[in-house]
């Protein structure tokens, strides 16, 4: 049987130490709007679509979908990435709990 779960984000830019269960799939979305500068009236709303893959327990794979639409002007564009978490030893067996990350 399958399940969905939702997992909490405490940090906005930065990565929590949770990876994928080995052999288990996690998709996840953000959604956000850029304004570069007030002085104009462009803004970009970007939709991110990630479907990541627990190789192991401690290596996780992922695709990453882009969407930019920008407004008013109306032009899209897409981009795609790849990414790679890789957890260096066990959950607090350090005093920290390093993961690499590579995109």
């Amino acid at each position: 049987m399958s399940r969905a779960e939702a997992q909490d984000k405490y940090y906005v830019w930065t990565y929590p130490y949770q990876t994928a269960d080995a052999n288990e799939f996690e998709l996840e979305t953000n959604s956000y709007f850029l304004t570069p500068s007030l002085s104009n009236n462009i803004h970009t709303l970007v939709q991110e679509f990630e479907l990541e893959y627990g190789v192991t327990n401690r290596l996780q794979l992922g695709v990453c979908q882009v969407f930019n639409r920008d407004h008013p002007a109306g032009s899209n564009d897409a981009s795609f990435m790849l990414e790679a978490l890789y957890k260096l030893a066990g959950k607090d067996q350090w005093i920290v709990n390093p993961l690499l990350y590579l995109e």
